[in-house]
C-alpha cells in the first residue's frame, strides 16, 4: 500500500514537472524563426539565468558590440526581440503602432504597482493616459515654474549653510539629488513642501527609496520568477510602505474637502485640475461611473496614479550623472557656469523662471548630452499584438514576442555619433564642430521613448532638469 501511494506520489511530481519544463520552453524556437541572431537559451530558465547578477546597461552595450543592432533572447519564457537600428524603432514604435499596441502587462507582487499607468493595458491605459495629459500641457508646466525654482532655491541656501568658511561641503550626490527632486516633484503634484524633506529619517522619503529599489536585493528566485510569473509575489520587485499611500490618501482627502466646501460656497464655478492632487479627486469622484466600472478601474489604479513621484528617480538619477560628467570634464563646467552669469546674472538680473532657462542653449546641450549616455529609461519595450514583417522581409515577428529599445546601446551607435563615449554637449548645438560630424536621425535619440507610449511627463521632466 505504502509503495503503491509512492508510486502516485512519484508519478504526480513526474507529470507536474513535465508540465512545468514544456511551460517554461513552450516559447523557444520563436525567436530563431524571426531571423534574428539569439542568445541561446538555458535549460529552461532563458538566455539569462543569472539575470539578477547582471547590470542591464552594460549588458545591452555588450550585445550591441558583439551581435550588431537586432539580437533576441529569452528572458525567462518570454521571447524579447532588441532592436539598436533607427528605422525599425521608428517602424516598430511609431509607423505600425497597431501591431504594437501594447507593452507588457505588469507582474510585480503587488497590484498597486501593477496598475501604475505605463502597465496597463490597452483601452484602460487609454483612458487614464487621456485624464493626465491635462496635468503636462505647456501652460500647466509654466505655471510649475515658481514651484520648481523655489524649491532649488531652498536646495542651494540649505547647501550654502553646510559649507565652511571657505565655502566647502561634501555631500552624496545621488541623496542630495534626490531630495531636491522629491521636494520639487511634492510642491508640482501635490502642492505641498514636504517638512524635514532633507532628514533621511524622514518616512515618506525612505519608503519611496524603499520603493525605488534601495535595501531590495534580487536573488536566484527573481531569475526563476521570470520564468514562472506566479513567484513575483515571493519575489516582490519594488516594496511599498504602508506610509505613502497614507500620505496620498490623506492628501486626496484634503483636497477633496477642499473642494467640497469651496463648492458650497460658489457651486457654479468648476475646479479646475491644477495639479496630480486634483486629477486623482476626480478619478475618485468617476469611481462608480460606467466607464471606469467597464475598464476595470478601482481605488487602486486611482492611488497607483500617485506613484507618478516616482518619476524623482529618473530626475534624481539625471542630475546625478550631470552633476559627474561637469566634474569630470571641467572646461565644460567652467563653460555652462560662464552662460549662467551672462544670461542669468546679466540678462535677466538674476530672474529664474520658465523664459529664461530656455534662453539657456548650453545648458540644455549638457542635459541632452547626459540623456544620451545615460537616460534613465532603460528599455522602452512593445509587445507585438499581432504578427509582423518588416518592409524588406527580413525580420518576422510573431505576436506575444516583445521588441525592446535599449537605449544605452543605441545612443552609443558610433554610425551616427562621433565618438560615441566621450560627453559633448556640443554635439546638440547647431554651427559646431561635434554637430557636424554626427549623422543626424530622428530615432537615433529617444531619451524618452517614442510613440503614444512615450514618456507622459517628458517637457516636464526636462523643465525640472532646467
Amino acid at each position: 500500500m505504502i509503495l503503491f501511494v509512492v508510486g502516485i506520489l512519484v508519478g504526480l511530481a513526474s507529470v507536474v514537472s513535465i508540465c512545468l519544463v514544456l511551460y517554461a520552453r513552450w516559447n523557444y524556437g520563436v525567436l530563431e524563426a524571426a531571423g534574428v541572431p539569439v542568445i541561446k537559451p538555458s535549460f529552461f530558465l532563458g538566455s539569462v539565468p543569472n539575470l539578477h547578477q547582471k547590470i542591464q546597461t552594460e549588458e545591452d552595450i555588450k550585445r550591441f558590440q558583439e551581435y550588431g543592432p537586432i539580437w533576441g533572447l529569452y528572458e525567462g519564457r518570454t521571447p524579447i526581440i532588441n532592436i539598436c537600428d533607427p528605422d525599425l524603432i521608428r517602424a516598430i514604435f511609431l509607423k505600425d503602432v497597431d501591431h504594437f499596441y501594447d507593452r507588457r502587462v505588469g507582474h510585480f507582487g503587488d497590484p498597486r504597482i501593477d496598475e501604475i499607468l505605463d502597465y496597463l493595458p490597452g483601452e484602460k491605459w487609454k483612458k487614464m493616459r487621456k485624464m493626465q495629459t491635462i496635468l503636462f500641457s505647456s501652460g500647466k508646466i509654466r505655471q510649475y515654474n515658481k514651484q520648481l525654482a523655489d524649491a532649488a532655491f531652498d536646495f542651494v541656501h540649505s547647501l550654502r549653510n553646510k559649507c565652511d568658511k571657505n565655502g566647502r561641503t561634501t555631500v552624496n550626490t545621488r541623496d542630495a539629488m534626490d531630495i531636491i527632486s522629491l521636494d520639487g516633484i511634492a510642491r508640482v503634484s501635490f502642492g505641498v513642501k514636504l517638512e524635514n524633506v532633507e532628514d533621511s529619517n524622514n518616512r515618506f522619503y525612505k519608503g519611496l527609496k524603499r520603493l525605488l529599489g534601495e535595501g531590495l536585493e534580487y536573488d536566484s528566485l527573481y531569475s526563476l520568477s521570470m520564468t514562472f510569473p506566479f513567484l513575483h509575489k515571493l519575489a516582490p520587485s519594488f516594496n511599498i510602505e504602508p506610509v505613502l499611500f497614507d500620505t496620498f490618501k490623506e492628501i486626496i482627502n484634503s483636497r477633496r474637502a477642499q473642494r467640497i466646501s469651496e463648492s458650497s460656497l460658489n457651486p457654479d464655478v468648476q475646479k479646475p485640475c491644477n495639479d496630480l492632487a486634483d486629477f486623482l479627486v476626480d478619478c475618485y469622484e468617476n469611481l462608480n461611473s460606467s466607464d471606469f466600472k467597464r475598464l476595470g478601474i478601482s481605488e487602486t489604479t486611482i492611488l497607483a496614479q500617485a506613484l507618478n513621484v516616482t518619476a524623482l528617480d529618473m530626475i534624481s538619477a539625471t542630475m546625478t550623472m550631470i552633476s559627474y560628467y561637469l566634474a569630470i570634464n571641467p572646461n565644460i563646467q567652467e563653460k555652462l557656469h560662464q552662460e549662467l552669469d551672462e544670461v542669468i546674472d546679466g540678462k535677466y538680473e538674476g530672474r529664474i523662471d520658465s523664459e529664461t532657462v530656455h534662453q539657456l542653449p548650453y545648458l540644455s546641450a549638457c542635459i541632452d548630452e547626459t540623456l544620451r549616455l545615460a537616460p534613465p529609461l532603460i528599455r522602452p519595450e512593445r509587445c507585438c499584438t499581432k504578427d509582423w514583417t518588416s518592409p524588406d522581409g527580413t525580420l518576422k515577428i510573431k505576436k506575444g514576442t516583445v521588441v525592446m529599445s535599449p537605449l544605452w546601446a543605441v545612443h552609443r551607435n558610433p554610425k551616427y555619433f562621433h565618438k560615441p563615449e566621450t560627453f559633448q554637449p556640443e554635439r546638440f548645438i547647431q554651427g559646431t564642430e561635434s554637430y557636424a560630424k554626427d549623422l543626424k536621425h530622428s530615432y537615433s535619440y529617444t531619451p524618452f521613448g517614442v510613440g503614444y507610449r512615450n514618456c507622459i511627463g517628458m517637457r516636464l521632466a526636462i523643465e525640472t532638469l532646467n
